[in-house]
């Protein structure tokens, strides 16, 4: 099957946003576009395959990423779906909502071992890993019922602003989770919030639990 004629294409979707009568049509032409652009590229890709599975995250939003992945879990191999974790984790919205999910994929189907998962890690990212100390003190922004999620900071000032982000908010009481770890407990580093964020798949031993306050500030989340 030959590619789609990318001049074609253009002009086509030129005369159908044009055609929009209102703001409401032009949305849904520009949702009915987005899905006919996934489905022309990823039918000329390997299903399952790395590339296939990239832009299929690619395609989706922040909030249905982690599931799209974990519905390709058993059909990918280890190295790829750790990769595509990875590389799309800071930017995926539903880890807590499928924290049982991905850990059967990550334990379960790949049977991977708790400590460092290089592939998640880009080479700035495994540099800095290798050059932090033997044990690091992590700190987690959040509420009882999610102590033990898996995204921990460096940063206790970036942990503390968690909780009272917008999306973050739950009702009960913000806590600030202080856990003191070896290097070898932790998944791996993200930098690419600047939050120098730790994922830690397994819940630490050593930690303590202190409530938080909103601080009376000037405005902004």
């Amino acid at each position: 099957m030959k590619p789609p004629n990318q001049n074609e294409i253009i002009n086509n979707i030129s005369l159908r946003i044009n055609a929009a009568k209102n703001q409401e049509e032009l949305a849904e032409i520009l949702r009915q576009i987005k899905k006919e652009d996934e489905e022309n590229i990823l039918i000329h890709l390997e299903p399952y395959s790395y590339d296939w599975c990239d832009q299929l995250l690619n395609f989706r939003g922040s909030t249905e990423r982690l599931s799209r992945l974990l519905d390709s879990a058993s059909e990918i191999t280890t190295d790829d779906f750790l990769k595509l974790l990875g590389k799309y984790w800071e930017v995926m919205d539903d880890i807590g909502l499928h924290i049982d999910e991905l850990r059967d994929a990550l334990f379960d189907i790949h049977q991977i071992e708790y400590g460092p998962l290089y592939t998640m890690m880009d080479p700035e990212e495994v540099e800095v890993f290798d050059d932090l100390p033997e044990n690091l003190t992590v700190y987690r922004g959040c509420y009882e019922n999610n102590k033990f999620g898996y995204s921990w900071s460096l940063k206790r000032n970036v942990a503390e602003a968690f909780p009272f982000l917008r999306r973050y908010r739950q009702l009960g009481k913000p806590i600030l989770v202080t856990a003191q770890i070896e290097k070898s407990e932790a998944a791996a580093l993200k930098l690419g919030r600047q939050e120098e964020e730790i994922i830690l798949f397994k819940p630490p031993k050593n930690f303590t639990v202190t409530e938080l306050k909103r601080k009376k500030a000037s405005g902004k989340e």
